[in-house]
């Protein structure tokens, strides 16, 4: 289910923002806020528009039939204080105070809150010593964060914020799509940049950049992040994680290792650094890790197993030269919310419950969409030949049989492809859910049985 959402908006995944010169820029220094040289200390980013709390509603609508008409956009908080990227269906905020603090992170077609803790915006290792970037300590309690702890946090990064740009999305690769194509416009939205600069003597000359890239219409954005050295000289860039998000936990269980538990659903990362594998990206990933979270001492597992803590980095390409004067960019992460399916599965609802209400609200589009190309090329799989000019309408003409082959292709395809999809999809996902079903009532029965078997092997007092 995942794969197909993330499928439906792969067209959207090849932009980038748009140059830095052409971008306004937000500048901090000492808690000062200049704009282009110029020092503004009241409506530090007045010209962000205001963040309304109307707009904090959920989408009622399903995103992939009823096309959400509000566009991706960077939103200041009435303070100044907090910038925020919205689309009307992801919603990612950030406080300024005391540094770039990624603190709320939510699906607006669900209301899912996504983080539990707030984490560094990435973490650069450098000559063997790994480096913060952004984020803040201080959060006493891991298992959730509230808006009033950001006043107790304290900045302890090792490049902290200096400046902010915004602007529209530009082409990652310049593609121009030849022939028929379902879509043939760039995806638009939103590129959002936060400059960081050092702390740290070792640091001086370096600085990093970390993008967000937020689309119209759809639950995606995309980060990665910028290395550009101005030191004076090379350094070695052993790692770079782009992401670090403290998630919350799919599942809470007593015992059991990062490996052997449940992931967040409500989350698919996936980078365009995959390989190994052409028909699984699972198998193919070489970037995306789960680990656990020692802060968060609150959970449930007696051993602070539980995976919480989503990483993207590669580690298979360790030891990378930058030298003087160059940029290192990282890989990037498409990051695509999830709900319907999976999201009524979390809830508590029965498989079965989950797949009638899933197949409900997809078979509308499916349905339409396939008997629209059906009807569409039937007269062509028929053989019919009309004439504009003649009002002559012919069947088997000679024209036609140059097309009646790939229009019964299309036909039956589309039939086939709409049975697979509202049919046997729907069936597989309950054969899964029975046998795990069957499995745990298995599971039962035997350890019933070993029971009755202990007890009868105990003497009578």
């Amino acid at each position: 289910m995942k794969k197909l959402l993330f499928f439906s908006v792969a067209l959207l995944c090849i932009q980038t923002p748009m140059p830095a010169q052409s971008l306004d820029q937000l500048t901090m220094r000492d808690g000062t806020f200049t704009r282009n040289g110029a020092t503004t200390r009241d409506g530090v980013l007045e010209k962000l528009p205001v963040w309304q709390p109307a707009q904090d509603r959920l989408y009622q609508g399903d995103w992939l039939v009823q096309p959400v008409r509000r566009k991706a956009g960077v939103y200041r908080s009435a303070d100044g204080g907090q910038v925020i990227l919205y689309n009307g269906l992801l919603k990612r905020s950030f406080s300024l105070r005391p540094d770039a603090v990624c603190f709320d992170y939510r699906n607006m077609s669900n209301g899912e809150q996504l983080l539990r803790s707030v984490k560094p915006e990435a973490s650069i290792t450098l000559n063997g010593t790994e480096y913060a970037v952004g984020g803040a300590a201080g959060q006493r309690e891991n298992a959730y964060f509230l808006p009033e702890w950001l006043e107790k946090l304290q900045a302890n990064a090792d490049w902290h914020f200096q400046s902010l740009e915004v602007g529209p999305l530009q082409p990652f690769l310049p593609w121009k799509p030849v022939g028929w194509a379902g879509q043939k416009n760039n995806a638009t939205g939103i590129a959002l940049v936060m400059r960081y600069v050092p702390d740290v003597a070792a640091l001086r000359g370096i600085t990093v950049g970390v993008h967000y890239e937020l689309y119209d219409g759809a639950p995606l954005m995309v980060k990665w992040v910028s290395v550009e050295n101005r030191s004076g000289s090379s350094v070695k860039i052993d790692r770079v994680k782009n992401e670090i998000l403290g998630v919350t936990e799919e599942e809470s269980a007593v015992v059991g290792k990062v490996d052997q538990m449940a992931v967040q659903h409500g989350i698919y990362l996936e980078t365009n650094y995959a390989f190994n594998n052409a028909m699984r990206y699972d198998i193919s990933d070489h970037t995306l890790h789960w680990k656990a979270d020692s802060t968060y001492t609150s959970q449930v597992n007696y051993d602070l197993h539980t995976p919480c803590v989503a990483e993207v980095y590669p580690d298979k390409a360790p030891g990378i030269e930058l030298g003087n004067g160059e940029t290192f960019r990282s890989v990037r992460t498409h990051e695509l919310l999830i709900d319907t399916y999976d999201r009524l599965r979390r809830e508590g609802v029965a498989a079965y419950e989950a797949i009638l209400e899933t197949c409900r609200e997809r078979a509308r589009p499916v349905v339409l969409t396939a008997v629209t190309a059906i009807l569409g090329v039937l007269p062509i799989a028929f053989g019919m030949n009309i004439e504009f000019m003649t009002r002559e309408i012919t069947i088997g003409a000679p024209a036609t049989q140059w097309w009646i082959s790939l229009s019964t292709a299309i036909v039956f395809g589309l039939g086939f492809a709409t049975v697979l999809t509202l049919v046997v999809t729907p069936a597989t996902l309950m054969a899964i859910a029975n046998l795990a079903a069957w499995r745990e009532r298995r599971k039962a029965r035997r350890a019933e049985r070993i029971a009755a078997r202990l007890a009868a092997a105990q003497p009578a007092e």
